[in-house]
């Protein structure tokens, strides 16, 4: 017996360890700890600390959890007792699926910044990038119909909008309103929108905030991991599947994810949007190895592959049609036979990123970060044309990208810094054989830039300081608007600036922060150069080579608050100056051309103010019933001639209610969303193809349930989109002339997590 004991007394051990914040490393108090497989626990104390004793010697997932941040999942082989020490990446939670970051690794204190965590992506994973950003306060999406759109930021969107793919600048034929970005969201742990004294270390332009697409890091550990993921919609008889599958080893560790979608024509309450279909196959690979103890590398490739069919009843082949088309109920070419085939007019996007990335660690405050991607952006647009002609591209354009970073930063008790220097070299080259006059001239763009962020935290203060020099050379050649055609060479020079300032400090429990900026940014090829007819909006667009250096001042203040951890609000004002702001601005013109009478818009400037309030509250009522209130007004204004800026959100208010239950192994919860949009009154009196529609009222149900089965997680919901059927058009789509928006859709979704 005295034997026996011993033997089993052996085979016990004790873990135990410290949790922090992964960007402040700060103790993390009332953490839990869950060892999976025995089902045992403990709470970290308030340094941090935790203990687990009498655990027998094998191999265990350990979930580690704490309120605000992403939980992390711990494969450890315990022999004996055991020491570890877990980072977890932070954040202050405001709802379920929409968290605000506190700190983020790398980041300024004193950004604001709202995210989006892979729950809900994996929910959303039907929806593009910028419909999944709506869900985001204060972001809207440009539309282009129901399958193509772009976000809009505090009344920023296109060249002003920066999204980082993994960390690298989403590069491509972004430059036009209708090319919705080729990204997959399902690749994302979370997907962050931020501005702020950190976007000084990003490449592109920022002044109007980011997008940040992060994927998680891989679990180190030896088994297999990951997703499948399905989801039916009813509306245009939708189809989307995901697979992801991971496996970590002390060697490398890999994760592929990949993707499939089918839509065919989606429908209004009243008829068929006939050509709205589209199909997208994506996928990606990401590989991770640690060379050296403090040498980690990543490898990451991914492509993305979507056809996209545009309302055929937009394109319109005289001038009398179209003034008739701009005042029809039903558009024309609309019929009651649905289909998933994509005829003209439609997209074909083909995007390749590859990056490889080497994280350096010289000791415990310094390391250094070298980057390398190379994109390769591929895009077609077919048009409605005579003699057969219509499986011809109209618009074939090549676009290749090469970018590098190299990134140092340290950091002592108080204080951090980041210093960096990047490159890119972008080739843009049209594609012979379209037969047509191309859109965007052929170029070729060089660009260097060099920052620097510092943070200074003193007790419950936190400045950050940012500096950034972007230089831009652009030689283009354009084949001349007038007869005879001739090749017209032009080159374009610029120097952008941005000096960002940013303040954060907690006063009387309330949360608050500071921040002022100044950037300059150059006009886009396309707001140079463009002449022609833009397919995807069906308009014809026309550049200005004279358009200056748009310079851009900004504030904002963002404050704060909770209330007995159940109850939350948080506002945030910003105003924006613009000298010289580059707008694309409508005509009173409808011309005919030999490819059908389309609308005019040409490229201005004027000096301009964007003013935004962005405000919500949430409300824990009882423990199983929550609530949650948003509020967001966006005004832009035309200082030089006093009007209102086209493309600006109305007023919009957005409540949601949600019941929480559970029932032994299952959790349910049960959710009733009501939105209102209203009608964007300031631009009256602006001339537009057609007068802003009017308001409209949209409510959403959704009941999701979670089922613990053999410890996986099977996920199932049901959801409603517009569930009384509204008829409605969107002033924020540039269809919104022709067609109204899609009507009631039944959505159903499963997922598997093992």
């Amino acid at each position: 017996m005295f034997c026996f004991s011993c033997v089993a007394f052996a085979q016990k051990a004790t873990l135990k360890g410290s949790i922090v914040d992964e960007s402040t490393h700060q103790a993390l108090s009332f953490a839990n700890i869950f060892i999976k497989e025995i089902e045992k626990g403990a709470t970290s104390d308030e340094n941090g600390d935790f203990e687990i004793s009498n655990i027998p010697t094998g191999k265990y997932h350990i979930r580690v959890t704490h309120l605000g941040c992403e939980p992390q999942i711990i494969f450890i082989n315990i022999e004996k007792d055991t020491s570890i020490h877990i980072h977890l990446h932070h954040h202050s939670e405001l709802l379920d699926e929409v968290v605000i970051h506190g700190h983020h690794s790398g980041n300024s204190a004193t950004e604001n910044s709202s995210s989006l965590n892979q729950g809900f992506i994996k929910e959303q994973a039907n929806l593009d990038l910028s419909l999944l950003l709506e869900n985001i306060l204060g972001v809207s999406a440009l539309k282009t119909g129901s399958s193509l759109s772009k976000p809009i930021i505090h009344g920023n969107f296109g060249n002003r909008v920066t999204i980082l793919n993994n960390g690298i600048p989403q590069s491509g034929q972004q430059w036009g309103n209708d090319h919705a970005p080729e990204i997959d969201p399902i690749t994302a742990d979370h997907i962050s929108v931020v501005s702020g004294v950190s976007s000084v270390q990003y490449f592109g332009n920022t002044l109007g905030g980011l997008v940040l697409i992060e994927p998680k890091n891989i679990n180190k550990e030896p088994h297999l991991h990951g997703f499948v993921n399905y989801i039916y919609e009813s509306n245009g008889k939708g189809h989307t599947a995901n697979l992801n599958i991971e496996k970590g080893d002390s060697l490398f560790s890999w994760r592929l994810t990949g993707t499939y979608k089918q839509n065919g024509d989606k429908s209004t309450p009243n008829y068929l949007l006939k050509n709205t279909g589209g199909n997208e196959k994506n996928i990606s690979l990401q590989v991770d190895r640690n060379i050296t103890k403090n040498w980690f590398s990543k490898l990451y490739y991914s492509r993305f592959d979507a056809e996209i069919g545009i309302l055929r009843g937009s394109h319109i082949g005289n001038t009398t049609d179209l003034e008739l088309a701009l005042n029809r109920d039903i558009p024309f070419f609309t019929d009651n036979n649905f289909s998933y085939n994509i005829e003209s007019p439609r997209q074909r996007v083909i995007h390749h990123l590859l990056k490889v990335e080497n994280n350096i660690i010289l000791n415990d405050k310094k390391a250094f970060k070298i980057t390398y991607a190379n994109q390769i952006n591929k895009r077609e647009e077919f048009d409605v044309r005579r003699q057969n002609q219509s499986d011809r591209a109209a618009l074939s354009l090549i676009q290749s990208n090469h970018f590098f970073d190299a990134q140092y930063h340290f950091e002592s008790e108080n204080y951090f810094s980041k210093i960096g220097t990047q490159y890119r070299f972008t080739d843009n080259e049209n594609q012979a054989g379209t037969g047509v006059l191309p859109l965007i001239p052929d170029y070729r763009t060089y660009e260097g830039a060099v920052y620097a962020q510092n943070q200074f935290s003193f007790n419950a203060l936190d400045l950050d300081f940012g500096l950034r020099y972007h230089y831009i050379r652009s030689d283009v050649q354009k084949i001349s608007n007038d007869l005879p055609r001739r090749i017209i060479d032009f080159r374009h020079i610029n120097h952008n600036f941005a000096v960002l300032s940013g303040l954060s400090t907690t006063w009387n429990e309330i949360e608050s922060k500071f921040n002022l900026g100044f950037a300059t940014r150059n006009p886009a090829i396309n707001e140079l150069h463009s002449f022609g007819l833009h397919q995807g909006i069906s308009a014809l667009e026309e550049g200005n080579a004279d358009l200056k250096v748009e310079k851009n001042f900004n504030s904002s203040i963002a404050l704060n608050r909770t209330f007995n951890e159940k109850f939350h609000i948080k506002t945030l004002v910003k105003y924006q100056y613009f000298n010289n702001y580059i707008f694309l601005e409508p005509q009173d013109e409808l011309r005919l051309t030999i490819r059908g009478s389309f609308p005019v818009f040409l490229y201005k400037q004027a000096n301009a103010g964007i003013f935004s309030v962005d405000a919500s509250a949430y409300l824990q009522i009882t423990e199983n019933l929550t609530t949650n209130l948003q509020y967001a007004y966006l005004r832009g204004r035309n200082l030089s001639n006093s009007t209102d800026l086209v493309y600006m959100s109305p007023n919009h208010i957005k409540a949601s209610i949600k019941y929480s239950f559970k029932t032994k192994s299952i959790n349910h919860n049960l959710s009733l969303e009501q939105s209102w949009t209203g009608e964007q009154k300031n631009i009256k009196g602006i001339f537009d193809f057609a007068p802003p529609p009017d308001s409209y009222f949209l409510t959403d149900l959704k009941w999701q349930t979670d089922i613990n089965i053999f410890k996986r997680n099977l996920h199932c919901f049901f959801a409603v989109k517009n569930v009384f059927d509204t008829e409605y058009r969107n002033y924020l789509n540039r269809q919104r002339y022709f067609a109204d928006e899609t009507g009631r859709s039944f959505n159903i979704g499963l997922r598997f997590d093992y």
